[in-house]
């Protein structure tokens, strides 16, 4: 059987409840940004692929050995 509540209680709950989502919110606004400015460094610090450039010189290297 619940326990009865008072009016102020619940709203005092309820207010409670209400602070911890706005919180909850802002810490994943702030959660987004943050994964956004990683992705954003990530992206800016990645490296090109470079297996093409290193064939050419193999082959460029194996055809000057051919000679």
């Amino acid at each position: 059987m619940p326990v009865p509540q008072t009016k102020s209680a619940s709203d005092a709950t309820l207010e409670r409840l209400h602070e911890l989502k706005d919180r909850l919110t802002e810490c994943l606004v702030d959660a987004e940004d943050i994964r956004a400015r990683i992705a954003e460094a990530r992206d800016a610090n990645a490296w090109p692929d470079l297996g093409p450039a290193a064939r050419l010189f193999v082959d460029y290297n194996d055809r000057r050995r051919a000679r």
